[in-house]
Formats: structure tokens, C-alpha cells, sequence
């Protein structure tokens, strides 16, 4: 027996970036506005994408809970650590200290 798949998309807004303007004129600097998109069928689920700040990520954990579906694991990009990084310079006091890179949830650890 198969169930139907579906989805919900997750859109975070515009946030202004700490730096040097390039250039003199034109809008601020800023990141786009980023999704994370749960895919889930009945019973499981796995996220697609993360949304950048902790507040962001926050409120994205307390929408996926709500659909009340089993996470499944998935792979990070391998430098996770490295590229984390890079972003806090963007967005200062914004990103957490570490990450949690996530397991798989059927193998003990």
C-alpha cells in the first residue's frame, strides 16, 4: 500500500547582511529570501533545505512539529562547519556556535 506525498513550503524573508556596500548606490545589502521545503507522507518525513538564522530555524523545527511525522535522515554537505563560518560574517550574532548535523535515526550512534 502506497500513501500520496505531499509537501509544505517554508519562506523566510529578505534579511539585511552586515558588510561594505560594493557599490555607492542601489538597495542594501541583503540575503534573498530562502525556503525549506518537509516532504511527507503519512507516517514520515524529511526536510529539504534549512532557513539561515536562529530564529529563523527556529520557527521553521516549531512548523515541521506541527505536522507531527517521523523525521528521516539525510546528509549535510560536508563542510557544514567550514561554510557556517563564512555566513556569520554576513550575519552577525545571528548563527549559532555549532551545528547539529543530523543521523541516521535507525542506527544506534
Amino acid at each position: 500500500m502506497t500513501s500520496a506525498l505531499n509537501i509544505n513550503v517554508f519562506t523566510a524573508p529578505e534579511q539585511a547582511i552586515a558588510g561594505e556596500r560594493p557599490r555607492p548606490w542601489g538597495p542594501p545589502m541583503a540575503w534573498d529570501a530562502t525556503t525549506a521545503t518537509l516532504i511527507f507522507g503519512e507516517n514520515d518525513a524529511v526536510l529539504v533545505g534549512t532557513l539561515t538564522t536562529i530564529d529563523e530555524a527556529e520557527a521553521l523545527a516549531r512548523r515541521v512539529e506541527l505536522h507531527h511525522r517521523n523525521p528521516k535522515s539525510v546528509e549535510l554537505m560536508p563542510k557544514a562547519e567550514e561554510e557556517l563560518a563564512v555566513y556569520r560574517k554576513f550575519f552577525p550574532g545571528q548563527l549559532p556556535a555549532a551545528i547539529t548535523v543530523p543521523g541516521d535515526l535507525t542506527r544506534p550512534r
